[in-house]
């Protein structure tokens, strides 16, 4: 009788839910009251983005990929075709977003990665705003403390750098949120937004290319009635929707249609590997927590699927009750994991446990749609997110998005907690909303704390704060601000002092430096950024004609390591060349061709050795 009465509660009579309880609670306030709410509460998260950030935005540079996307930014400035001018086995979508920080009079990498920053904020507030389905301004302190825990989940788990994982699931999220308001409005104002967006993450890297029919198949599902039979307004809401999407992949294929042969185009942008689709690298990891939770979960949808099938009501209220339970359970270990990660300094880059997560909310959002018996768009939608973001070559794992993939777990336990009997009176839900508000707060600012102490400590590919002492403003404008190793201020104070020695207007360091060119304020003659192999294209006799057209026009200085400049923070200062020492290459590469096609005067210059050629006399 007790489940029974549980589940009245839960689905009463007029369709009322726990999970809009709060919204009718909030319905009655005055608009100019929450007006000032939503601006206190987006400036107290602008502030504390403000204050994290200032504790590590400075610290650290490795000159191998951070700055890529600013590099290919300044070739689109100057006029150059992606695929076609340069080289890129990823659209540019992400070089588009970031055109605004090159003309900006301000410190260059200080300014990226105040951007960057406030994206992943976005991102969280985006996120949990999805999963609640409560706009911001009616938020309370659970909510904004939700957000934050995400905010500093998500914080510590990738390089703070212009980059297009990052960027393609800031465009995700708004897209969803976008569709949300569309469908709950009635807006064809956000279907069109959500439609653009949606369009535009596959052109921001191709790991983004199922939004769009992710959204979509969200159309549907909402579009069609419980009569099965969709109205043809909602038929063309739908085919709006595909249209208007489109938009964006067709412009850029007009835009490098002259790039398909030049690069083999397509070739480039599926030639990925090194993914994991299924994210399973860390399962032999998984405690064993998680493993229960996994195999009860599989259980668990298929008895809920057999009960739903045969339309049977026996048991059903003890069924009900037993899965709110368990959800209970799963966020309790789901609260209980981000706790030990904390605790452990696991909250860092490069770690896997993320992969046990993804597959925690994956299994806790099956559980819930299938005793709803309705999809849970919003958290299926975050962990798709997940999913598209850990296909990826570099760091194949759902880093940036565990901060969601805790708040889908969260979320879904305390809708448990909401729909308990003991909670329905209204004086007692707002006593234990504010009790969950502050501790999930003190979580959330402890959670913030700990993240921004490991993200000083661990430096992507440079050295912890308390050694990064030396400062970078003196090479140029766009360093100031920045502080680095002794090592890799010696290594930039060696390529400064050549450029000196040797002026051109054409720069490049090989094979790595992608960003030191125009942080130096030089143009890079190279079809391509970074010489990483997995950024070269098939077609290399392209490259060495354009060294050809190089070696006619004069005026470069093309230096080439002899270090690895992955490790020159925690190897020391980079040793002296001399004229016989061997290139630093990898595996695969091209630099000793490189070196022998270009017919300029050998030099050297500290660790590098490079090829000069002076400006032709006229």
């Amino acid at each position: 009788m007790a489940a029974a009465n549980l589940n009245s509660l839960i689905k009463p009579k007029g369709g009322l839910s726990s999970d809009n309880v709060e919204e009718l609670e909030t319905a009655s306030i005055d608009p100019g009251r929450r007006r000032r709410h939503l601006l206190i509460l987006v400036s107290g998260l602008l502030l504390l983005a403000v204050w994290s950030g200032s504790r590590f935005l400075r610290i650290g540079f490795n000159p191998t990929d951070d700055g890529l996307i600013l590099a290919q930014s300044s070739r689109l400035l100057a006029g150059e075709t992606p695929h076609l001018d340069f080289a890129t086995p990823r659209p540019v979508g992400s070089a588009i977003l970031h055109l605004g920080e090159l003309l900006v009079p301000s410190p260059l990498l200080l300014t990226s990665r105040f951007v960057v920053l406030l994206e992943i904020l976005m991102t969280a507030i985006l996120t949990v705003r999805l999963l609640i389905g409560r706009p911001i301004q009616d938020w309370g302190l659970k909510e904004a403390s939700l957000a934050v825990a995400t905010f500093a989940c998500n914080l510590g788990l990738f390089p703070l750098m212009a980059w297009h994982t990052i960027d393609g699931l800031f465009v995700t999220v708004l897209a969803l949120n976008f569709l949300a308001a569309a469908i709950r409005n009635d807006s064809r104002k956000c279907l069109l937004f959500a439609a653009f967006a949606a369009g535009f993450a596959p052109i921001i890297k191709q790991s983004f290319a199922p939004v769009p029919f992710l959204m979509i198949c969200w159309l549907i599902v909402q579009s069609v009635p419980e009569d099965r039979r969709p109205s043809v307004e909602k038929a063309r809401r739908v085919g709006l929707f595909a249209a208007v999407s489109t938009i964006p992949v067709l412009l850029y294929i007009a835009w490098v249609s002259e790039g398909f042969r030049q690069f083999e185009f397509i070739d480039q942008l599926i030639g990925a590997n090194s993914v994991d689709p299924f994210l399973i690298t860390g399962w032999s990891l998984s405690s064993p927590a998680v493993r229960v939770i996994l195999g009860s979960s599989a259980a668990l949808i298929l008895l809920l699927a057999a009960m739903h099938l045969l339309r049977s009501g026996k048991h059903a209220g003890t069924l009900e009750l037993s899965t709110l339970i368990f959800l209970f359970l799963v966020g309790v270990v789901g609260f209980s994991f981000a706790l030990s990660l904390v605790v452990s300094g696991r909250m860092r880059i490069g770690e896997i446990w993320s992969q046990q997560l993804w597959w925690l909310a994956i299994s806790v959002t099956c559980i819930r749609s299938v005793q709803k018996r309705e999809l849970d768009l919003p958290a299926f939608s975050v962990c798709a997110m997940a999913w598209m973001a850990s296909l990826s070559w570099g760091l194949p794992f759902p880093d940036l998005v565990s901060g969601g993939l805790f708040a889908v777990c969260i979320v879904q336990c305390s809708r448990f907690v909401q729909a308990t009997p003991f909670l329905q009176p209204l004086s007692i839900r707002r006593v234990w909303r504010s009790a969950f508000g502050l501790t999930a707060l003190l979580f959330g600012i402890a959670l913030l704390l700990t993240t921004t102490t490991i993200r000083t400590e661990t430096v992507y590919r440079d050295l912890a704060a308390s050694t990064a002492t030396s400062g970078l403003g003196w090479v140029s404008s766009a360093f100031r601000g920045i502080r680095s190793s002794d090592s890799t201020v010696e290594y930039i104070r060696q390529i400064r002092e050549c450029t000196d020695r040797f002026p051109a207007k054409y720069l490049a360091i090989l094979p790595d430096n992608a960003a030191i060119p125009i942080l130096l304020g030089k143009h890079n003659p190279f079809p391509i950024d970074w010489w990483l192999p997995a950024e070269l294209p098939d077609d290399r006799n392209f490259i060495t004609s354009k060294t050809e057209s190089i070696n006619r026009r004069g005026d470069y200085l093309i230096l080439f390591q002899t270090v690895a400049a992955s490790s020159v923070a925690i190897d020391g200062s980079p040793r002296a060349a001399t004229a016989g020492t061997p290139l630093f290459d990898y595996p695969g590469g091209m630099m000793q061709l490189t070196f022998e096609t270009l017919q300029g005067t050998q030099v050297i210059c500290g660790s590098f050795l490079g090829k000069y050629a002076a400006a032709p006399s006229n």
